[in-house]
């Protein structure tokens, strides 16, 4: 229980860390194109934490009393993917507004 709770901090961190990565390239007085190709690469790494965490969700989600091969109950894929929704980056501006 311990090493989830160190992982799921270290990954916290790491997220927090690629925002503030975007923030830094936000300021930066450099080609549109070349901000372009850093954002994708942290979205990208964004993404990946997430699916992590979201693969945890689908296997924390299984009841001890479950048959192998039984997949999780509707209930819980249904909340994955709301929490899944609610942490997506759709757009990102900068102070002004722009994207």
């Amino acid at each position: 229980m311990t090493e989830g709770k160190e992982s799921a901090r270290d990954d916290k961190l790491m997220e927090n860390f690629y925002y503030t990565c975007i923030y830094d390239i936000l300021q930066e007085p450099t080609q549109p194109r070349e901000k372009s190709t850093k954002f994708k690469q942290l979205k990208a790494k964004i993404i990946r934490l997430h699916n992590k965490r979201l693969q945890g969700i689908t296997v924390d989600a299984r009841d001890p009393t479950m048959y192998q091969g039984e997949n999780p109950l509707l209930f819980h894929l249904i909340q994955g993917r709301k929490r899944q929704d609610a942490r997506m980056i759709f757009e990102i501006r900068d102070e002004n507004g722009n994207l």
